[in-house]
């Protein structure tokens, strides 16, 4: 497996197996290592993530006839060995191998950030479920006494025993006006509320 002959290629691939000052840290290890727990801190790393693998612009030509799972077993290789194991292959066989792994880190890469970034949404929105059903249960004792005031005036509405010219007086005794619009206004609050059909 070649890269193509890219000299600034070669020299990126190469750049995985410097590792940075004393820390012995590579860059292989920082591009192995995908998120572990699901944050927007672990969304934002997941991208840059992605973003280093796409960077090294690694392809292979559409006329290259390598088996897919000799790709993926270099890529194993790659992903289960020390750098410094790696530096030490020979040239043709490490550019071969950190290219396999490129290859195949670019999708891993992108599932891992597409999964951290489905558990946020997951928890964002069972959040704003939760939130809904909470909103609605604190309001649902400010319907039934709303309910109960507009109830108690229709039923004096109905009642065939109080004439209609002291239908109002005798309504307003009972409950009055400013009650009444509180009460309405209540109700056409409440079952305007998102979920209110649910």
């Amino acid at each position: 497996m070649e890269v193509g002959g890219n000299f600034d290629q070669q020299t990126c691939l190469e750049g995985l197996l410097v590792s940075s000052g004393c820390s012995r840290n590579f860059s292989l290890d920082r591009l192995r290592t995908g998120p572990v727990v699901a944050s927007s801190r672990s969304m934002s790393l997941a991208l840059m993530r992605l973003q280093a693998v796409r960077e090294l612009g690694i392809r292979l030509p559409a006329t290259t006839r390598i088996p897919a799972t000799r790709v993926a077993a270099l890529a194993r290789f790659a992903g289960a060995t020390k750098a410094s194991a790696i530096l030490r292959l020979p040239v043709l066989r490490r550019l071969a191998t950190l290219v396999a792994f490129v290859l195949c880190l670019e999708t891993s890469a992108q599932d891992d950030a597409l999964e951290v970034l489905e558990v946020i949404l997951r928890e964002l929105f069972g959040d704003a479920v939760k939130a809904d059903k909470k909103s609605r249960l604190r309001s649902l004792k400010d319907l039934v006494e709303a309910a109960a005031t507009l109830a108690s005036a229709c039923q004096m509405l109905l009642d065939d025993t109080v004439p209609d010219a002291e239908l109002r007086k005798q309504l307003f005794a009972r409950i009055s006006p400013d009650a009444l619009e509180l009460a309405l206004a209540d109700v056409n609050k409440l079952i305007r509320l998102p979920g209110a059909g649910r």
